[in-house]
C-alpha cells in the first residue's frame, strides 16, 4: 500500500465493496 497513493487505495477498497454487495 503506497501511502502516496491513497486515493487509489480508497478507490480498491470502493470496487472490493461494490463486488462484496453484488
Amino acid at each position: 500500500m503506497a501511502d502516496g497513493e491513497p486515493d487509489a487505495v480508497r478507490a480498491d477498497q470502493a470496487v472490493l465493496a461494490a463486488y462484496a454487495g453484488l
